[in-house]
């Protein structure tokens, strides 16, 4: 007798191991703990963060026992689908630091206690995707201390423009000799002094000027920026760095 042929087996296999979620009141209490208030907030928080056991959806995978987005968060959001309008990064920020908050936590608190304008989002860091640095950055937490390390710092911040180019392009960056020596420098090639100050080594002047700037392209060079106000660009420097007061 011949033997038996197999009969194949077409049933699709799993790969890897199975996902385990927490229980929907252990994710229920980690996601409340983050203050996010819509579905689309909570969308881009799981995206950025992507949690090992907190579902994608959380509405299919806990459909026996779900209630509702606002009962998952925590929120009393019922217009999820009406898009808010925001103040821009720069004024929210600026009056978050108003507040003496020194970290996330103390800002979620704050934009659950009612006290928060309509117009400034609880997660900025979810809004303010294209700005955002870090919370201790948008709450002002590490301005004293920045403060402290500027005198103790050897650099130097410069702004300058050079000749022959537009009057709206600067060449910005950090020397680690001196304020003689720029002026040296200034001596020889003709170029003006727009600012000169004190800043600590790792002052990131980049991230302000891609931000009310772009790069001046013409020149070939990675530190000369085309911006229309820079009053503005100072300003907004002025938490980060000390102005060399005299020359």
């Amino acid at each position: 007798m011949g033997r038996k042929k197999k009969i194949k087996d077409d049933t699709p296999k799993k790969v890897g191991r199975p996902r385990v979620n927490l229980e929907l009141h252990e994710a229920r209490e980690l996601v409340r703990g983050e203050g996010l208030t819509s579905v689309v907030q909570y969308k881009k928080w799981w995206q950025l963060n992507t949690p090992a056991r907190i579902p994608k959806r959380p509405d299919r995978a806990y459909k026996n026992e779900w209630i509702s987005w606002n009962d998952f968060l925590g929120s009393n959001n019922e217009f999820h689908f009406i898009r808010k309008t925001f103040r821009p990064f720069i004024e929210a920020r600026s009056f978050a630091q108003q507040l003496g908050l020194g970290t996330k936590a103390e800002w979620i608190a704050y934009a659950k206690s009612g006290k928060k304008p309509e117009d400034i989002p609880s997660r900025p860091d979810l809004i303010y995707t294209k700005d955002w640095f870090t919370w201790k950055d948008f709450v002002g937490a590490d301005i004293p201390s920045i403060k402290r390390n500027i005198n103790a710092s050897p650099a130097v911040f410069f702004i300058i423009q050079n000749s022959g180019r537009p009057n709206n392009v600067f060449q910005f960056g950090i020397t680690l000799e001196g304020v003689k020596t720029v002026l040296q420098y200034q001596a020889q090639q003709q170029f003006k002094i727009v600012g000169l100050y004190h800043c600590d080594i790792d002052f990131a002047w980049q991230r302000y000027a891609e931000h009310f700037g772009k790069l001046y392209w013409e020149s070939g060079r990675s530190d000369e920026y085309v911006i229309s106000n820079i009053n503005d660009y100072i300003f907004e420097i002025s938490d980060n760095v000390v102005p060399v007061r005299s020359t």
